[in-house]
């Protein structure tokens, strides 16, 4: 449970959105870089799922390639 939060994911989403709202210095026109509550923001979010994505991604092609080699090492130590 490394990495876990004790709240549920409504709750956690339920606070950041009131957070947002409250924030003085959430301004939809201006970037979120130097945002305190950039974890929040709509456009670390969106950051978020294009990294998990490319992630998902790399995983495909390394489980790939080793089940790839695995069935090569397989063929050639059993064939002789």
């Amino acid at each position: 449970m490394v990495g876990q939060s004790f709240l549920p994911r409504w709750l956690g989403i339920f606070l950041g959105r009131i957070i947002l709202r409250v924030c003085p210095d959430n301004r939809p026109s201006e970037p979120c870089e130097g945002c305190h509550l950039r974890a929040l923001c709509k456009c670390a979010q969106d950051h978020h799922l294009e990294a998990a994505a490319i992630e998902m991604k790399v995983w495909t092609i390394l489980l790939g390639s080793s089940l790839a080699a695995l069935l090569l090492w397989l063929l050639f130590s059993f064939s002789k």
